[in-house]
């Protein structure tokens, strides 16, 4: 069976090299998929790469990667496989954990729940909006009324297809949906 890797834009006139920002932050099912199918997510990594992506994460994506080890040399194995994919690793800023306040107010009013690690990487996304986009292969970890997918990337491996998407946030969304919160409470009192 031929393996093959199909990006679809928002835009289908563009390729990634148009994408703007230039930082992908990667959440954890990314590098799960890339260590089950090495030879397939590493030419996207290569792609990426070659488009001009930084491929950035968090401590907190190295501690869910690695907290299925079975052994200590699997550990050092996949904290050597995660280093090895993931140029930097951001500091977690005072304004991230605001912004992590925002969403789970926001979630919490809308009735849908995240981890604390989703929400450190939807955190990150806010603050760093002008420079950053965020992949993942869950979509329901992704607020798609505060976040956009600007790009879906297909890949077809031996075991199954994998759909992740490449999101921004949207500040004026975020905006919006805080007003209609605020009237909201409004109305109920």
């Amino acid at each position: 069976m031929m393996q093959k890797i199909q990006i679809l834009l928002s835009n289908p006139n563009k390729s990634l090299s148009f994408l703007p920002k230039k930082y992908l932050l990667i959440d954890t099912n990314f590098l799960i998929e890339i260590s089950r199918h090495p030879s397939q997510f590493m030419e996207l990594v290569k792609d990426l790469n070659n488009n001009g992506f930084i491929l950035v994460s968090i401590e907190a994506t190295l501690i869910e990667f690695v907290k299925g080890s079975k052994s200590i040399e699997d550990h050092s194995k996949k904290v050597k496989f995660y280093k090895n994919i993931i140029e930097r690793i951001l500091p977690l800023e005072r304004e991230i954990h605001d912004n992590v306040s925002k969403i789970t107010r926001v979630l919490l009013n809308k009735g849908g729940q995240l981890s604390y690690a989703d929400c450190l990487l939807l955190g990150i996304t806010m603050k760093y909006k002008d420079n950053l986009y965020f992949l993942t292969k869950d979509r329901s970890d992704v607020p798609i009324s505060l976040f956009n997918t600007v790009a879906s990337i297909m890949i077809e491996t031996q075991d199954n297809n994998s759909t992740f998407n490449i999101y921004e946030y949207d500040e004026k969304a975020y905006e919006e949906l805080l007003i209609q919160l605020v009237n909201d409470i409004k109305v109920k009192k």
